[in-house]
């Protein structure tokens, strides 16, 4: 047996030699003359069509409005004069199976869906700029790259195939008769990589626009690998930083250091390293008209050419100096430690020794300066000095045993003891052991706690390092990716999907950094909170039930226990309470409960 299918509000046009069938809601609005409230139809379109002017038939409706309701695929519609009311020139819907063997039944409908978790999504967005953009460049498709992104953040393990499944029993910004298998790979298709960049062109411009980034715009930078078993092509063997030995692809990322949001992400190919990737990036930004920022930038991207091309390009930089380029500024790190000598330098917010050197050094040929700040850390220094040693041993001891070393521990070995320079072949004593480089020993020695930044916008050290240590909210949220949302593999399958598949992970990382960010707050103003990690106020917030009666149209809410109430009051979100169904015109709510006996027992329940 057939079920009816279940359509939404409709109305009928009459236009030349054709009546038009058209969906709408309604808005209760103020009337005009006296007091109360009047429905008007809003957010009208047209789904299908009567093949005469009469406006009685059959119904053709449209291909999209079939993908939304594929049960209509087994029934013909008819439009016919109801004749209980023919008097009053009243119309009804006739469904007939297409299968003659079927029968159709009707049958009562009570459904039971999560909103708790939706509701407070629902409040973060709506003073925010990130529907409006998805709206403007995917068009209807983005309530369903909102409901992706909502399904991301509420399920730990989401797998994007069983969305429909989960949306029969979560409240999300779309239907889930429009997340079915096939309209998901429908989206996935449209998410391309112009469309992509489209998005962070508007998406940016609008944030900065609004005010809604803090104006000292310190933006952090890092990237990260993603392995996969999927046969793409940006997937190469590289340096993987799960050290696990699968192709991967890196995953480039622009965080605001203030709020967490994330910005910007780029994926490219495994085998390029973060220093190559860094200048494509900013041509990016460029031609997207992203306003000027500080990149904060780990030791993986520094180098001449990219500070030279993120200054040329009218962007700032602060970074990182490995450790083994440090030598290259051996004269700056003398005077700032000439400079700890003779005065207390220690600073209190930084926790160490700050300084920054009276002379700036030169950028890719002098066109730019940079000033260099050093920063030098006692403990850090003793624990740095005691793992070398301790290292220079270990790999020494293992050589002497003729144990097969690794690619890191030979490299090791070769960096820190002599080597014949024509044959590149370790130089041994009389008893056959290496030799230590003592000019290698003696420099690691003397700058061993000792750390340097650069930049071409910082003048004070302090700020310096408040701004690098900062940086720690783009490795959060990379942990966020991997652990949370289970991005550890690229589970896809094809190219199209690949872009779709970050790009609604980027969506659901934005939403989640608005949850850590008032989490964090409410810690930081020592606010009682419910529960100390995002995911158990998730968990709590997803206990809140909607029962919807499909005879009374009456949204029943359940009970709202003490931590519910907490963490609604947390993101500022109204309690939701019991309702009747605002979009019918005609008022049939109960009021009261039937009666046992008499005509009420006629009646359906």
């Amino acid at each position: 047996m057939l079920k009816a299918p279940e359509l939404p509000n409709l109305y009928f046009v009459k236009s030349g030699n054709y009546t038009y069938a058209r969906m709408y809601r309604n808005a209760w609005q103020d009337k005009k003359s006296g007091s109360g409230k009047t429905a008007v139809k809003t957010h009208t379109k047209t789904v299908g069509r009567i093949d005469n002017s009469e406006g009685v038939g059959i119904i053709k409706f449209s291909s999209d409005f079939c993908l939304t309701h594929p049960q209509l695929n087994k029934f013909s519609v008819a439009r016919v004069v109801d004749e209980a009311a023919a008097a009053s020139g009243k119309y009804k819907l006739v469904f007939t199976p297409l299968d003659s063997n079927e029968e159709l039944y009707a049958a009562p409908r009570i459904t039971c869906v999560s909103i708790g978790m939706s509701a407070v999504l629902d409040e973060l967005l709506k003073r925010d700029v990130l529907p409006n953009c998805l709206k403007e460049v995917f068009g209807e498709h983005y309530k369903q790259l909102l409901a992706a992104a909502y399904y991301m953040v509420m399920e730990p393990d989401a797998k994007l195939a069983r969305l429909g499944l989960f949306a029969r029993g979560c409240r999300l910004p779309t239907a889930a008769e429009e997340l079915y298998p096939a309209a998901l790979t429908r989206l996935l298709a449209a998410i391309t990589p112009e469309k992509v960049q489209l998005f962070f062109k508007s998406y940016l411009t609008a944030l900065t626009k609004r005010r809604l980034l803090s104006k000292r715009r310190m933006w952090a930078l890092d990237s990260t690998s993603v392995s996969t078993y999927a046969k793409l092509s940006d997937a190469e063997y590289g340096r993987n930083k799960q050290e696990e030995a699968l192709p991967q692809i890196n995953v480039m990322m622009i965080t605001d250091e203030d709020s967490s949001r994330p910005l910007y992400y780029q994926y490219f190919n495994g085998s390029i390293p973060d220093v190559s990737e860094c200048v494509r990036t900013f041509e990016l930004l460029l031609n997207l008209g992203v306003h000027s920022f500080v990149a904060v930038a780990d030791r993986g991207f520094f180098s001449a050419a990219n500070m030279a091309v993120i200054a040329d390009k009218g962007y700032h930089f602060l970074m990182c100096v490995p450790y083994e380029k440090c030598t290259g500024f051996q004269k700056y790190i003398d005077e700032a430690m000439l400079a700890f000598s003779r005065d207390n330098l220690f600073d209190l917010r930084c926790g160490q020794n700050v300084y920054t050197c009276k002379e700036q050094t030169a950028v890719e040929g002098g066109k730019h300066k940079a000033y260099v700040h050093v920063f030098y850390h006692h403990e850090a220094s003793g624990a740095q000095i005691d793992h070398y040693q301790r290292r220079l041993k270990e790999v020494k001891e293992l050589f002497m045993q003729k144990k097969i070393l690794t690619a890191e521990e030979q490299a090791f070995l070769y960096a820190n003891y002599l080597t014949d320079k024509d044959s590149r072949k370790l130089i041994l004593n009389d008893n056959h052991e290496p030799i230590l480089d003592t000019a290698v020993y003696n420099s690691f020695i003397k700058n061993a706690g000792i750390c340097l930044t650069v930049s071409d916008n910082i003048k004070y050290a302090d700020v310096a390092y408040r701004a690098y240590a900062r940086r720690k909210c783009i490795e959060d949220t990379f942990a966020t990716l991997k652990t949370r949302m289970q991005l550890k593999r690229f589970r896809v399958s094809s190219e199209d999907s690949l872009c779709g598949k970050c790009f609604i992970e980027f969506i659901a990382l934005t939403l989640y950094s608005f949850l850590y960010q008032r989490l964090e707050a409410a810690k930081k103003a020592e606010t009682e909170i419910p529960h100390h990690s995002l995911s158990g106020i998730i968990d709590e917030l997803r206990g809140i039930k909607d029962y919807y009666f499909s005879n009374t149209h009456e949204h029943v809410i359940n009970p709202l226990s003490k931590k519910q109430r907490e963490c609604l009051d947390l993101f500022k979100v109204k309690y939701p309470h019991s309702y009747y169904d605002t979009e019918l015109t005609e008022v049939n709510r109960r009021k009261e409960a039937l009666k046992p006996h008499g005509s009420d027992l006629l009646k359906e329940i």
